[in-house]
């Protein structure tokens, strides 16, 4: 909702975006993450990102997997402490897709593992990995 709020023609500057998001957003590293994909050509600014695609297939993304579904590899899942993308009452269905999976949980960070604490992030994929 945020960035397709954003007035693409009428933005002089990131800044102004970010001001405008900010509104939506309060996390500036997140703001920041998602303002990546926008580029200023000769037409003015632009997303890089199909923002009306994703917006309306985001109900894609939610959909359970079917029961069927399971993959019996080594999986880590990454939880951000402060995020509830991820909650207790997920583990037990985490665990029937995927059994050998790890949940792993990186504590004062959002959603945004990877923008918030990349050390740590990293740190978790080499543990995992090796």
């Amino acid at each position: 909702e945020g960035l397709m709020s954003i007035d693409l023609k009428n933005i002089k500057s990131r800044k102004e975006a970010d001001e405008h998001l900010s509104l939506f957003i309060k996390e500036l590293v997140v703001r920041q993450f998602l303002l990546k994909n926008l580029n200023r050509g000769n037409n003015g600014y632009q997303w890089k990102l199909n923002i009306k695609g994703i917006s309306s297939n985001i109900i894609e993304v939610g959909k359970p997997l079917e029961n069927s579904r399971i993959y019996n590899g080594k999986t880590l899942f990454i939880k951000g402490g402060l995020s509830n993308y991820i909650t207790d009452k997920d583990f037990p269905l985490i665990k029937k897709h995927f059994p050998n999976a790890l949940v792993t949980v990186i504590p004062n960070t959002g959603h945004w593992v990877h923008a918030e604490k990349p050390v740590e992030l990293i740190h978790q994929l080499n543990c995992f990995l090796t």
